[in-house]
């Protein structure tokens, strides 16, 4: 049973690198699919990422982007993630803040969440409104301005 655990731990940690691995090579392909709304770069996709990547790949498009937000949505074992990520230039310019929009577009999983006004996640138990949220965090951008 120890051999087991160790084990697991083992295959956990390596499950946890190859995520980020993943993830770096995702943010990638996510900057270049972003769209331009109202002047600001949107990025909504749904991923196969787990939280702990989506929020490393948060920390690093904050202080490497501008002009970005970005909502992910995430299945994980059978419940709705959800994040929001902008950049501080938008927070300063625009007044955003990433826990006011996520619990707005969280009812869309039915959940709820929150967070810090460039990082908020949401959980929920509905994985099919993810598409939703998405679409909901767009157009709270159409109606910018």
């Amino acid at each position: 049973v120890e051999h087991l655990m160790a084990k697991n731990s083992e295959l956990e940690k390596t499950v946890e690198v190859l995520m980020r691995d993943i993830a770096k090579k995702e943010v990638e392909f996510l900057l270049d699919s972003a769209q331009k709304i109202s002047n600001i770069r949107f990025i909504g996709a749904i991923t196969a990422l787990n939280m702990a990547a989506i929020k490393d790949m948060a920390f690093y498009l904050r202080n490497r982007e501008k002009n970005l937000m970005m909502v992910l949505g995430a299945e994980e074992q059978g419940k709705a993630l959800l994040s929001v990520v902008i950049t501080d230039d938008l927070i300063k310019a625009k007044g955003f803040n990433a826990g006011v929009i996520i619990k707005t577009i969280a009812q869309h999983i039915k959940g709820g969440g929150g967070g810090q006004p460039f990082f908020a996640t949401a959980g929920g138990k509905e994985p099919k409104g993810l598409q939703k949220a998405i679409d909901a965090a767009r157009e709270i951008i159409k109606n910018i301005d």
